[in-house]
């Protein structure tokens, strides 16, 4: 009965055991250089808490020993999946899903060793806003042992590179560190000398495939000035509420998870106000949903610069301003090499053209032999169908001479028919020739006409072999001039496809010569351009130059004015700084026509810097009309100072 009851109690539990808050803190002890991280994990099993039907939300605080209470790090709206963070971390990752919130804080110091409390909050059938709390305690302990005195000597002697590397095994030290680095050009950072750079990188890992992010927003912050910049999914390009002619932005968030993203922020003259504790933190998704966030802090100072560094400055921008002068001198020379070329290649181009002109000369020439030839053609093709007409009609006539002959012939055998005919009357009125003697005779003349008319056809066919041969041969003669004819066209041909040939040549030739124009031009207005930009510079870095001097000038009065009331216990130079003062209205260099300096010699003169390209000393100057009380008419005896005046108005200057 017993065993039953412990069964029945076991199956009733069980779902509440499988349901509730579960609070995890590792380590729960903090040792400096062993612990390289605390672990803090709030999760609700089961999605159930006792006593709570709806999970509102899960916090995560830390007691303060200031107020004497918790107060919140996270908290998690289980509803709306929105995750706030009360307090920025210096070295963390915060990890947060489904009713479970994770706080990694990489490093720990004695600061985070405090009590740690996880709240449930939601309702229930019977009333709202219940709660359900659990609660962890970490303490510190500073065992000061040789082993570790040993391991901060070797940490301390591998950060300044003083020793070769070792691997000090220690159990239980992974020195585990975030996927967030966030580093600067420097801890100290000169005031309106020195840039100060900021970047946040996320590192994607290649080791586990399921450990890998994709990062949805970055941010940097400052704990006094707030949001400095921003990039997010959305707004894929950086963002800032500082103003954009102090700082320069860079970021990008990769779309793959294997490749990083970073957001970085440059101050090309820092401040003081910005120094302090600046935040980087990234919130990412891995690859199985879970959300994170990561945190990390840095510390940057901006100092005053020093006399010392002003003087440096000084002589650094004095040293550019020599490099930019060698570099304009460059590029002059430059420019007349180019003018040079530009004349060559101007006095090629005249040449070029003109052999243009005396080849559209010949083209035209071409052009009317071509028509000539073309005509010449024509009107052998025009000879060629009339001795083909010809020949046509002397094949006729030879067809009607052939006829003639075959007629001739014909005539000829009716002729010896007739003459055997009479023959046989002969023979048989030879018994009676004395009585036909008279035909006999008749017969004989019309024998002799026959003869004479058989010896006209002969003659007449012999001429008309003979016309037949010389018409053969004007036909032979017909054929070797088609002949020649046909070779002259083929010739001409010929001719025409090599001068084809040429032209497109000379046309391939005239485009790459456009081309390489094009190009030479496209050059040429790049270094005029970038002559235009050196000229801007140097002209800017001259007008600071003369600035700093001014300032350093009035900063070197100002100690010694404070040395000789006694008011500081620093000491200064014998001698003024007059390196940087001019020698003369030579070396003054001036956007205005006239400007007042003072050169290395102490004295306080007008320099002309436009009339014959400067350098000019204004030893006299008046406005009639304006002034007129100075009077220059003195002797020197009365002259007690070197300059009369005032540079405005009237002014003289007396050399002794």
């Amino acid at each position: 009965m017993a065993f039953l009851l412990s069964l029945l109690l076991g199956v009733y539990l069980a779902p509440l055991a499988l349901s509730d808050l579960i609070f995890n803190v590792q380590p729960d002890v903090i040792s400096p250089v062993l612990t390289s991280q605390i672990l803090v994990n709030c999760t609700v099993t089961n999605n159930q808490v006792p006593n709570i039907d709806a999970i509102k939300s899960v916090s995560l605080s830390r007691y303060n020993e200031t107020i004497k209470d918790f107060y919140v790090l996270l908290s998690l709206d289980t509803q709306t999946f929105n995750l706030q963070q009360f307090v920025q971390f210096r070295h963390a990752q915060v990890s947060f899903g489904n009713l479970f919130l994770s706080l990694t804080v990489y490093n720990p110091v004695q600061s985070d060793a405090q009590a740690y409390r996880c709240n449930v909050d939601g309702d229930n059938s019977v009333q709202k806003n219940v709660s359900r709390k659990a609660k962890k305690e970490v303490r510190y302990e500073p065992n000061v042992t040789a082993l570790i005195q040993e391991i901060t000597r070797l940490k301390i002697s591998e950060d300044i590179g003083r020793c070769p590397s070792k691997n000090v095994g220690i159990p239980g030290n992974n020195n585990i560190r975030s996927k967030l680095h966030f580093v600067g050009d420097s801890e100290f950072v000169k005031e309106l000398i020195e840039p100060l750079t900021l970047r946040c990188s996320f590192l994607a890992s290649n080791e586990n495939a399921h450990q890998d992010s994709a990062v949805q927003f970055m941010y940097i912050l400052h704990e006094t000035n707030g949001i400095i910049a921003t990039i997010s999914r959305d707004q894929p390009v950086p963002t800032t509420s500082q103003k954009l002619s102090s700082i320069t932005l860079q970021g990008e968030l990769n779309e793959t998870i294997s490749k990083n993203s970073y957001l970085l922020v440059m101050w090309r003259n820092a401040k003081l106000s910005d120094s302090g504790k600046y935040f980087c933190g990234a919130h990412v998704k891995n690859v199985i949903g879970q959300r994170d966030m990561f945190q990390e802090e840095l510390v940057v100072s901006v100092q005053r610069p020093t006399h010392d560094d002003l003087v440096k400055v000084v002589y650094e921008l004095q040293r550019q301003v020599d490099k930019w002068k060698d570099s304009q001198q460059f590029s002059e020379l430059n420019i007349i090499n180019i003018n040079e070329v530009l004349r060559t290649y101007n006095n090629s181009m005249m040449s070029v053209k003109e052999d243009l002109k005396n080849n559209q000369q010949k083209l035209e020439s071409f052009r009317k032999d071509l028509t000539t030839s073309q005509q010449n053609i024509q009107s052998v093709k025009e000879d060629y169908k009339i001795n083909q007409r010809h020949i046509e009609t002397v094949k006729d006539d030879l067809e009607i001479t052939k006829q003639s002959v075959e007629s001739v012939k014909d005539d000829l055998k009716i002729t010896k028919q007739n003459v055997e005919s009479v023959t046989d009357d002969l023979k048989i009125t030879k018994q009676s020739v004395e009585t036909v003697k008279d035909d006999l005779e008749i017969t004989k003349q019309s024998v002799e006409s026959v003869k004479d008319d058989l010896k006209i056809t002969k003659q007449n066919v012999e001429s008309v072999k003979d016309d037949l041969k010389i018409t053969k041969q004007n036909v032979e003669s017909v054929k070797d001039d088609l002949k020649m004819t046909k070779q002259n066209v083929e010739s001409v041909q010929d001719d025409l496809n090599i001068t084809k040939q040429s032209i497109e040549n000379f046309n391939k030739e005239m485009k790459i010569n456009h081309q390489n124009m094009d190009t030479f031009k496209q050059d040429i207005e790049s270094v005029k351009e970038s002559f235009k930009s050196s000229q801007e510079i140097i002209r800017r870095w001259t007008q600071t130059i003369y600035l700093l001097s001014a300032n350093l000038s009035e900063f070197q009065s100002n100690i010694t004015k404070l040395i000789n009331e006694g008011k500081t216990k620093y000491t200064f130079l014998d001698e003024p700084i007059t390196s940087l003062l001019p020698e003369s209205c030579r070396d003054v260099i001036s956007t205005k026509d006239r400007v007042v300096v003072t050169l290395a010699s102490g004295l306080k003169v007008m320099c002309d810097t436009k009339t014959d390209g400067g350098g000019w000393i204004i030893f006299q100057r008046r406005i009639n009309g304006i002034n007129g009380k100075v009077d220059f008419y003195r002797n020197w005896t009365a002259l007690e100072i070197t300059t009369l005046g005032n540079f405005i108005w009237e002014m003289k200057i007396f050399l002794s």
